[in-house]
């Protein structure tokens, strides 16, 4: 048997130095033969079912790709047909290197390219029944173990465990169905994580540790959930001629509507929405797609609520929390025909294929052919029941590049007089004033929480207008420019008197800020001394990296805050690191509501009320359109970050967002902030900082 803590040792020594690139060099050398596959297929894996779970199926191609056909994964084999090096092939030259396999008797070493990472795993067993994976990324942060069981020649189940330092771990397990000749039916999974919140974050000394408790853990779990299923996802070899496949598709996929619609059982119903993609595990796949069916209700609250046209419409997903919008998975409702016919098309355009290979342009335009005949077939020749007027069935299939409204189509079935009074039927109901009131008005509301109630009311949230005014505002303090300020974003740098400049993986800290206490008019804050804030910017570095992982407020650290104790001044230190612009800021105190995504759910609202929360929320932070706000930094605030995230603790000590003016952006366009509990807020226990970064 393993040993795992042994094989977990050797892999993440192996991860901390991949050599990726001079490890594929050499392990040309091995290569006896090169053989070409689609580079979104992985025929040459001896993991079980690899292809599979990863929506990944493909086989192997006649040779190279020609100029025609753009780019192919090209494996090299060695002498005793063992895989040796894999990169891929474009227009005839390499143009990334994916894989190099070292073998031993009794395991295979493989050193792949996962995502933007680098990645070490090893397999044991034979090449046709690897019974065990262990891996590691992150230059060996990032851990995963699975285990897979056996009967006969058939891989039956697989249990899997991650984990990764300043993370939790979490457990996976697998489970095939297979036919009376051995093939593959589907594939059943389950995750669990939940047992492992509780506990802190795993640290490098207890990665392993909890590791291993959660493959305990897989091996505890029964799945259920259902994944690669050979009627939605076996590959087809070709497409059918255009004609037949769209006249198959267009009956097929219309009869599933129908069938969807009356298993759903609304009523009052004034659009069906069918659009392409599948479940979230699916949405590579265009068809069969999905509909969304939804109802008068859904629609007058939304006018009610949201001061843009159309919102009932695009908002439509946000209606299946509350019932008054139903969807449905259309795969479940097609015959086994219609579902061939969607996986030429979904195998035509998987990920991989080149742009110009014409059989993929034949597939787009196919689905050009198809959202047209839809659209006659299902607002004429089908009829819906319990609808009301004005309803229309709203196609998105198309070809992809078209650039067509999905509403045109519709004209072609319903008069054009029809379709502009459904369009009519979504207006906002919203006065505007109410939705964009003057400045003066918003810069009251900032500052008093009864004129803030006042403009809740008038947008509809009556009976929550009182709580969310007084009880779910937050005074905040906006860092605004002001050229007497002490306190800094940006600019000269400052360090406590006798510190080193702050560094992590051997890279230094960018400053980012610093705060003079006596300057910041909140009971919570001392009324003395500084905060310095740092953080690595250099965000396409390997190591040092903190986007979107919290991170502690410890030696080494990608991001730092430093204490200067009352009575002591900082010092001004040379720029290191990546410096951008100066601006000196004072605090400016106003009101400020939770603006993260889940901010209106913890307030108490539907979808509908959601929006005239958020849009309420977005004019108190940003502004009008006559004043936009563009100093975006805050204290003690509630502001998310760029992807809508709430913050780690319940402090926010300081938020940074991105500043064309300073020229500061973290990644692409995201902010930087650091928050606390409250507990060690009082306590002035700055260790216990957590910081966050997130891409725009």
């Amino acid at each position: 048997m393993t040993d795992l803590r042994a094989a977990l040792a050797e892999v993440r020594a192996l991860a901390a130095d991949t050599r990726l690139r001079s490890r594929f060099d050499v392990a040309v050398g091995r290569v006896a033969e090169w053989r070409y596959a689609d580079s979104y297929s992985a025929p040459h894996r001896p993991e079980p079912w690899h292809a599979e779970r990863a929506n990944r199926k493909g086989g192997w191609r006649a040779g190279p790709p020609s100029d025609e056909h753009g780019d192919a994964l090209r494996i090299g084999f060695d002498s005793a047909g063992r895989p040796v090096a894999v990169d891929r092939v474009w227009r005839g030259e390499s143009d990334m290197v994916f894989e190099v396999w070292e073998h031993d008797h009794d395991r295979w070493v493989l050193f792949a390219r996962d995502g933007g990472d680098e990645k070490v795993s090893l397999l044991f067993g034979a090449p046709d029944r690897v019974a065990l994976v262990v891996s590691a990324a992150g230059r060996g942060d990032d851990l995963e173990v699975e285990r897979i069981t056996w009967d006969g020649d058939v891989a039956v189940r697989g249990d899997r465990a991650s984990a990764a330092v300043t993370g939790w771990p979490s457990a996976h397990a697998w489970r095939a169905e297979v036919d009376g000749d051995g093939r593959l039916v589907r594939i059943l999974n389950e995750v669990s994580s939940d047992e492992f919140r509780d506990d802190n974050r795993l640290s490098a000394e207890s990665v392993e540790d909890g590791l291993l408790a959660a493959l305990d853990l897989a091996a505890t779990i029964e799945p259920g959930r259902p994944g690669w299923q050979a009627r939605f996802h076996a590959p087809a070899t070709s497409m059918r001629p255009t004609d037949e496949l769209v006249d198959v598709l267009a009956a097929g996929i219309a009869d599933a509507v129908a069938a969807a619609y009356r298993d759903a059982a609304m009523r009052e119903t004034f659009v069906i929405d069918l659009r392409p993609g599948g479940r979230e595990d699916d949405s590579r796949d265009p068809l069969p797609g999905v509909i969304r069916i939804g109802t008068r209700p859904f629609r007058d609250r939304m006018r009610r609520f949201s001061s843009t046209n159309g919102d009932a419409i695009s908002r439509l997903g946000q209606g299946v929390e509350d019932g008054t919008v139903a969807q449905r998975d259309l795969r479940e409702f097609c015959d086994d025909e219609t579902l061939a016919a969607c996986r030429e098309i979904n195998g035509t355009l998987a990920p991989g294929r080149p742009f110009d290979d014409p059989e993929v342009e034949r597939a787009r335009e196919a689905l050009g052919l198809l959202g047209a005949a839809l659209a006659r077939w299902l607002n004429h020749d089908t009829d819906f029941a319990d609808t009301v007027e004005p309803f229309l069935v709203q196609v998105r299939i198309g070809h992809p590049f078209g650039g067509r409204d999905p509403d045109v189509d519709s004209m072609h079935a319903v008069d054009a007089d029809a379709v502009a009074a459904w369009r009519a039927s979504l207006r906002s109901e919203v006065a505007p004033d109410d939705a964009r009131p003057p400045e003066a008005s918003v810069e009251e509301a900032r500052h008093d929480r009864a004129a803030l109630e006042r403009w809740l009311a008038r947008r509809g949230l009556g009976e929550h207008a009182h709580r969310i005014a007084y009880e779910v505002a937050r005074p905040v303090l906006r860092l605004l420019p002001s050229a007497g300020a002490r306190s800094r974003i940006g600019g000269p740098p400052l360090l406590p008197p006798g510190e080193p400049w702050p560094d992590a993986a051997g890279r230094p800290l960018t400053f980012l800020a610093a705060l003079d206490l006596s300057e910041l008019p909140a009971e919570e804050l001392p009324d003395e001394g500084w905060l310095l804030f740092f953080a690595n910017l250099d965000f396409e570095g390997d190591e040092g990296d903190f986007e979107g992982e919290p991170t502690p407020n410890e030696e080494g650290a990608p991001a730092r805050v430093l204490p200067v104790p009352p009575g002591a001044e900082p010092v001004e230190a040379a720029p290191r690191g990546q410096p951008f612009g100066h601006r000196a800021v004072a605090p400016v105190e106003q009101l400020l509501l939770p603006d993260d995504i889940e901010a209106p759910g913890r307030a108490g609202l539907d979808p509908a009320a959601a929006h005239a929360y958020e849009e309420i929320a977005s004019l108190l932070r940003y502004g009008t359109e006559d004043q936009m706000l563009g100093h975006d930094h805050w204290v003690l605030g509630v502001a998310s970050g760029a992807q809508g995230y709430q913050a780690q603790e319940e402090v926010q000590l300081l938020f940074v967002g991105a500043d064309d003016e300073l020229d500061f952006m973290f990644a692409d366009g995201g902010p930087v902030w650091f928050s606390l509990s409250r507990e060690a807020l009082a306590a002035r226990d700055w260790s216990a900082v957590v910081a966050e970064a997130d891409s725009g």
